[in-house]
């Protein structure tokens, strides 16, 4: 019982709305960083993205780049594909452990028929 109360209170917390673009991160405003930062000259010809909390535009990955949690997402069409296989449009901040390269990913539906099934009898059970 107390390990389902922490876990629906923790996600309560990142479900709350925070100041910033994404639940769960503060960020500080973008006034504040680019006193400290500036931001780099892109490529003219980039698909531009920005990181949840990010005040500087980004180049997105292309086919064959490395993307993680710490990169910009790959562009439109790609995904960020694991070594495992696992394909992530965009790699969310909390899953520090993922990298991968940004792939062209085709989604198949999958139907799977298990014959061994069988039907639940109706009603109420009886004790």
């Amino acid at each position: 019982m107390v390990r389902i109360a922490l876990f629906l209170w923790i996600l309560y917390f990142l479900s709350r709305p925070f100041e910033g673009a994404t639940p769960g991160i503060h960020c500080e405003t973008c006034e504040d960083y680019l006193k400290r930062h500036k931001c780099h000259p892109l490529a003219e010809q980039c698909e531009k993205v920005r990181r949840p909390c990010g005040c500087c535009d980004e180049c997105a990955g292309n086919l064959n780049d490395k993307c993680s949690s710490y990169s910009a997402r790959c562009a439109t069409g790609l995904m960020c594909v694991s070594g495992k296989g696992e394909a992530l449009e965009s790699v969310p901040w909390y899953m520090f452990h993922y990298e991968g390269t940004c792939q062209n990913v085709v989604v198949r539906p999958v139907v799977v028929e298990n014959m061994d099934v069988q039907e639940r009898p109706r009603g109420r059970r009886r004790s």
